[in-house]
């Protein structure tokens, strides 16, 4: 039954019709950590965790408990931050800190892959040069020059 579930596993554990079948819902526990951990399974994360959320939903299974052992086996990183902050956050599946660590890594690739950029200034002081060379010292380091600046306001630079 897994390689049938492999095959298409949103319409195999989500299907939309009664007449498809009954889903993840007819897993037992142990079959379900089985699917929801599986390695091989090629679908996304939010599909798992919406499968699991079915399953400990349905009158069937009434073990809240083995739920949220098997919600260790998604890899929180692959949801979107904003299904996280919502959907997964109020489920009850999962932890405070295991939703924080998802946050956490989701911000450091975005970070690292300059999705989000985490430096801008706020605002970004502008100047003119003098033109004065009267007021330019050059040795071979290094030119200082003298700027004519624009007034401060509040500290801001107008």
């Amino acid at each position: 039954s897994l390689r049938v579930i492999r095959k298409n596993p949103a319409k195999s554990l989500l299907p939309l019709r009664e007449e498809e079948g009954r889903g993840v819902v007819a897993l037992r526990g142990g079959l379900l950590s089985d699917v929801i951990g599986d390695a091989l399974m090629v679908t996304d994360e939010l599909t798992m965790f919406r499968a699991l959320q079915a399953w400990m939903e349905s009158d069937v299974s009434n073990n809240t408990a083995k739920a949220i052992e098997v919600a260790t086996c998604i890899n929180l990183n692959g949801i979107p931050p904003s299904v996280l902050a919502t959907s997964v956050a109020e489920s009850g599946l999962v932890s405070s800190e295991h939703l924080t660590e998802a946050f956490k890594q989701q911000a450091l690739l975005a970070e690292q892959r300059k999705g989000v950029i985490f430096s801008e200034l706020r605002n970004l002081p502008w100047w003119t040069s003098s033109k004065d060379h009267g007021f330019t010292c050059v040795t071979d380091n290094h030119i200082t020059e003298f700027l004519e600046c624009e007034s401060m306001t509040n500290g801001v630079y107008k």
